[in-house]
């Protein structure tokens, strides 16, 4: 009997690893890391290190990565994007190669105050957001504090598969949540076998991952800090003041882009069809052959429509 529960224990740790990472992450091998440096940001916390990778001229672009991802999610088509913006990616607070310091400030609205900063010591205006996931809740929560502090810095908002309302969080990161529970999940499994079964559940199409795919995802969280940002970041997904927010949505009166995959079961597409709505400037793509990562999966259509949008706009 208790040799059945050990089993059953260690399976149920498995399977909440792997579903937690398909929250926006992106399997690279080492040769398809992006260049880039890290770059000290004065947040409100003090000083943080956060690793950008930068490329092309024009106005600025900046992309924010989902729940586990990094900058090299934005590996397929931030080439292009380049061609007519000056886009800057940025690995988030215990993310990728940014610090991972051992502290309570990784929420999504920390998250904000510390892209907020950003901004300010670059001295950026006009600017387009697009966030994936987590990094489209962090955007969403950071266009309502710039139209309110910072007006005229932000020129348009793309959001992907993004968190905006309560919602059902999945099981993976439910239990996360629970205390002990969650610190067994991020501590017990090797990253290496939570990563290879998290690429079949994350994309439609996942063919062609190898040990490789597997080693470059891994690697950030043998970092110092890295399991306890994944963890503590599972504990705040939800800003305290989400009401607050959600009120204030219909303020956002830039052009605004929702992508969507129609079959997301992380971020379901109900999500965008009310956002839509009370973003009065914004129109919502739907695609069908992904799952929760776009401009992974269908790089090409994912380009044609948010190209299309800054041409517009």
């Amino acid at each position: 009997m208790a040799r059945a529960t050990s089993r059953l224990l260690t399976g149920m740790v498995v399977a909440i690893l792997a579903a937690l990472t398909v929250t926006g992450c992106a399997l690279i091998t080492e040769s398809q890391s992006p260049p880039g440096r890290l770059e000290t940001v004065n947040g409100p916390d003090g000083p943080i290190k956060l690793f950008v990778h930068e490329e092309g001229r024009g106005e600025p672009m900046l992309l924010l990565h989902g729940f586990g991802g990094s900058t090299q999610t934005w590996r397929r088509v931030m080439p292009d994007l380049a061609r007519s913006n000056r886009v800057i990616a940025i690995d988030l607070k215990g993310f990728g190669r940014s610090d991972k310091p051992f502290d309570d400030a990784y929420g999504l609205l920390d998250q904000a105050a510390l892209i907020k900063a950003f901004i300010d010591q670059r001295g950026l205006s006009r600017v387009t957001l697009m966030g994936h996931s987590l990094g489209g809740g962090v955007a969403l929560a950071l266009a309502l504090d710039l139209n309110r502090t910072r007006p005229g810095v932000l020129k348009r908002l793309i959001l992907i598969d993004s968190p905006a309302y309560r919602q059902a969080l999945p099981p993976a990161v439910s239990l996360l949540q629970t205390p002990i529970l969650g610190a067994l999940t991020v501590t017990l499994v090797p990253p290496e076998i939570l990563t290879k079964s998290a690429m079949y559940a994350a994309y439609q199409h996942a063919e062609g991952i190898d040990m490789a795919d597997v080693l470059a995802y891994a690697r950030p969280l043998y970092e110092p800090g890295g399991k306890l940002a994944v963890l503590r970041t599972a504990e705040q997904l939800v800003p305290p003041n989400i009401d607050d927010l959600i009120r204030n949505y219909p303020t956002i009166t830039q052009p605004a882009l929702l992508i969507w995959c129609r079959h997301d079961k992380v971020v379901p597409l109900w999500t965008g069809t009310r956002l839509v709505r009370e973003l009065p400037n914004a129109r919502l793509e739907v695609f069908d052959h992904c799952d929760h990562v776009p401009q992974e999966e269908i790089a090409t259509d994912f380009l044609r429509v948010v190209l299309g949008f800054l041409r517009a706009n």
